[in-house]
């Protein structure tokens, strides 16, 4: 019996010409065969592994299978032994804006890491995301997440028979290709999965009718905001004056609950902000009080916020004008006090200005309150709410109302500004979009909005006429 000079291992055995080496350890009495061998995709470290065999002719040849199975990565230009979806989840992460992070991840614990495991993803086939849709379309693998509204009847839903929506799943796979991509670039696997995907032929994905897609607020909508923003902040004004004087206020919106009421003014300042900049939603929950500047110039006063790289949809830098200049200023102060009052300290430069109520380290998810929210300026400024629908005559459409979100108020800032002639190029800085993909979303026609410049001529001339005649 031959044992090495510190005592961890035991009958050593090297077959001829091999570049393996077969012990096993002297502290477990299973019996099992270890092996070792220099790794192919990295040569100055060492595999190490139980081969969980007890006949040393069987452990040699599981070791030979590992060893040519490495040794073929390698000549593959390949870099890892077991190159797995975390694996390339963690290395390629930080290439993708920072506001997606999240929700890739919740895909990742939620279902990815269900369907695909701990696989080795070397050698994935053609088919492999048209198997994770069929996988995920099916009703039985729908996550919940806890305190959700639908209920399970063992495993299919009450409520009828679960589908989910074609966006949904286009999302989820367009950030596995991304993946996937990256990982043939960086030789982690060989090929990444192609084949185009027919999602009728789905029975569980849903495509929406253009119908029930996002909506968008008529004018007769935006009145009834602009109304209720008004006397929220004549209220707000009231009440924070009340309480510098040691008094408290009786107001429905800011004498009850703490976080009842920073959810109220937390509303009103961010639709305000989003109505006076176009800022996209997922950026707005990651700002944070340092991204609020203001410029002075030629005796005015502008507010502008900085939409770091990190907080970018898109990845790119960018400067959002408040329109309504210092007044926006204004607000974030008041909404400073608002802040202090709810998590008891003044918040710093490194807090989101839109904290999660239960924890300022959070950032707050904003589709559940800005529901509940619209529902309740509804009630407050005279619109009959039914649930979650709205009869009224300035709606009679009863979706018209729910199916606007918070992005539909970012529509109405874009629509708002190419009615009142702002140029294309300044707006897509402003928003951070591109000319082309707001000429496509608001059908703009960008001949029709310079018609006076095209005209000009005729114009004057016929000015010119109108004052001599």
């Amino acid at each position: 019996m031959s044992q090495n000079k510190v005592g961890h291992t035991k009958n050593l055995h090297t077959p001829k010409g091999s570049k393996i080496t077969l012990y096993q350890l002297t502290s477990t009495s299973n019996g099992y065969w270890y092996y070792r061998f220099k790794n192919p995709l990295s040569p100055t470290r060492y595999i190490r592994k139980s081969s969980r065999e007890i006949s040393k002719e069987v452990a040699f040849r599981v070791a030979s299978e590992h060893y040519e199975d490495l040794l073929v990565k390698s000549k593959l230009g390949l870099t890892e032994d077991k190159p797995t979806l975390l694996l390339l989840i963690d290395t390629f992460i930080d290439g993708l804006p920072q506001s997606t992070h999240v929700g890739i991840r919740n895909a990742y614990k939620n279902y990815w890491s269900v369907h695909f495991k701990d696989r080795d993803l070397f050698s994935m086939r053609d088919n492999e995301l048209k198997k994770y849709v069929m996988w995920r379309q099916d009703p039985k693998n729908y996550r919940m997440n806890s305190g959700s509204r639908w209920k399970v009847d063992g495993t299919y839903l009450n409520r009828g028979v679960h589908a989910v929506a074609k966006a949904t799943i286009q999302h989820e796979c367009k950030y596995l290709r991304y993946f996937f991509r990256r990982a043939v670039e960086a030789s982690l696997i060989q090929k990444q999965p192609d084949g185009t995907i027919i999602y009728k032929n789905y029975p569980h994905i849903t495509v929406q009718e253009t119908s029930e897609r996002r909506g968008r607020f008529t004018d007769d909508q935006l009145k009834v905001l602009r109304k209720w923003r008004e006397n929220f902040m004549k209220d707000w004004k009231k009440t924070q004056a009340l309480e510098k004087e040691g008094k408290k206020s009786t107001h429905a919106d800011f004498g009850f609950h703490t976080i009842t009421r920073y959810s109220n003014i937390t509303f009103y300042v961010l639709i305000s902000m989003v109505l006076q900049t176009g800022i996209r939603p997922v950026e707005s929950k990651e700002l944070k009080f340092k991204d609020i500047r203001s410029l002075v110039e030629d005796g005015e006063e502008y507010c502008w916020i900085d939409i770091r790289r990190e907080v970018s949809k898109i990845g790119k830098r960018r400067q959002s004008i408040c329109t309504d200049m210092s007044a926006s200023l204004r607000r974030f102060e008041m909404y400073k006090v608002e802040w202090e009052r709810m998590f008891k300290r003044p918040p710093t430069d490194e807090d989101y200005i839109f904290a999660n109520p239960r924890d300022p380290l959070r950032v707050r998810e904003f589709s559940r309150m800005f529901r509940h929210q619209l529902e309740r300026v509804s009630e407050r400024e005279g619109v009959v709410v039914h649930g979650n629908f709205i009869e009224d005559e300035l709606f009679p459409d009863s979706k018209a109302w729910k199916q606007n979100v918070l992005y539909s108020i970012r529509s109405a800032y874009i629509s708002n500004s190419l009615r009142n002639g702002v140029p294309l190029y300044h707006l897509s800085r402003q928003v951070g979009a591109s000319e082309s993909q707001i000429e496509k979303t608001y059908n703009v026609n960008t001949n029709l909005m310079h018609k006076e410049f095209y005209t000009h001529h005729v114009l004057s001339l016929r000015r010119a006429n109108k004052g001599t005649g």
